[in-house]
């Protein structure tokens, strides 16, 4: 018998196994990224980022995935 499984080896068996698991494995970072932007004045004067009159608000949601 020529086929893989015929051989028996212990070699022939993890040539299947490794095969799959190559093709299967999914090396992904998936990055969810929260952006707040804000829109705003500062009172004359005022140069302090904390003290910042917010006006206007905006969220982003960005999803990124990396692959290798």
């Amino acid at each position: 018998n020529t086929t893989v499984i015929g051989l028996g080896t212990k070699e022939a068996r993890e040539l299947v196994v490794r095969a799959f698991s190559d093709a299967c494995q999914t090396r992904t970072w998936n990055l969810m990224i929260d952006v707040i932007a804000q829109a705003g004045k500062y009172a004359p004067g005022e140069t302090d980022f904390k003290k910042l009159i917010v006006e206007g608000e905006q969220r982003y949601w960005v999803h990124v995935a990396i692959d290798r």
